[in-house]
């Protein structure tokens, strides 16, 4: 018996797609497989998908190729896509088209099934009409996702950011804070701009492309600046400070959430 959602796996990794079509069958849902990008776009001809769950790196078109041929004029997609990937790779993707998620390659089980149903949810909640964001069920204590790779400034934020009423969740990486950005849906997101693997400005760009979290007021901050970059290299952050002191962003985050 299905779960009542059907999930179309594009990959070539045959191997791979076994062990996954299996444990989303097990999972209750209803699974297609397709071997390339062509293949995908094939089925879709007769399939619709709650979910595409999309390879990136496989020959011919590629997941590149397939993202294009679904895309509409405005960039967003005609199925919702979570694309599994190499972080090396993201900004190729992001650059062409919006998804609504990514994980990446290779990943856990629960991993993906988590995604999965995050997005599915997501698609089929009313929460969010076009040009508003969500109304959040539950208390009303804002969620917050830090980007801080120190142990001790994430002390003194936990601190900071508690006392004033806010959920904090941490990051330690750029990736990190991207991933964040969809699991844990934030009211804002707070971050330095020289975070591991992936700076601030360029995670906000990635933020602010993808469907369900381009409308999170992003604030990045950079103390080893005392003016402002190029105005393109930040265009996508919605508050840019020199200050990393606690209570200054968190008076930015209120700002931000006024």
């Amino acid at each position: 018996m299905k779960d009542g959602n059907t999930i179309l796996f594009i990959d070539d990794d045959k191997h791979l797609t076994r062990i996954v079509r299996d444990f989303l069958k097990h999972e209750r849902y209803d699974v297609h497989t397709a071997a390339s990008a062509e293949e995908g776009l094939q089925l879709l001809q007769t399939l619709t998908p709650d979910l595409i769950v999309l390879d990136i790196s496989m020959p011919g078109i590629g997941g590149i190729g397939f993202l294009k041929r679904i895309a509409n004029p405005d960039g967003s997609l005609q199925h919702p896509v979570l694309v599994l990937t190499a972080r090396a790779v993201m900004k190729e993707f992001f650059d062409t088209v919006a998804v609504d998620g990514f994980l990446p390659k290779p990943c856990s089980e629960l991993d993906l099934i988590r995604k999965v149903r995050e997005i599915i949810t997501a698609r089929n909640s009313p929460r969010q009409s076009s040009g508003e964001n969500a109304e959040v069920a539950g208390p009303s204590r804002k969620r917050v996702v830090v980007g801080e790779d120190d142990e001790d400034m994430r002390a003194i934020y936990t601190r900071s950011f508690v006392d004033c009423g806010f959920d904090i969740h941490f990051a330690t990486t750029g990736p990190e804070v991207l991933e964040q950005s969809v699991s844990v849906h934030p009211d804002a997101i707070v971050m330095k701009e020289l975070m591991p693997s992936m700076n601030g400005s360029v995670v906000a760009r990635l933020i602010k492309t993808m469907p369900h979290t381009r409308l999170i007021p992003v604030i990045v901050h950079d103390t080893t600046r005392t003016t402002k970059p190029p105005a393109i290299s930040i265009q996508d952050v919605d508050v840019f400070m020199f200050s990393s002191m606690a209570h200054d962003l968190v008076a930015a985050v209120r700002q931000a959430l006024a």
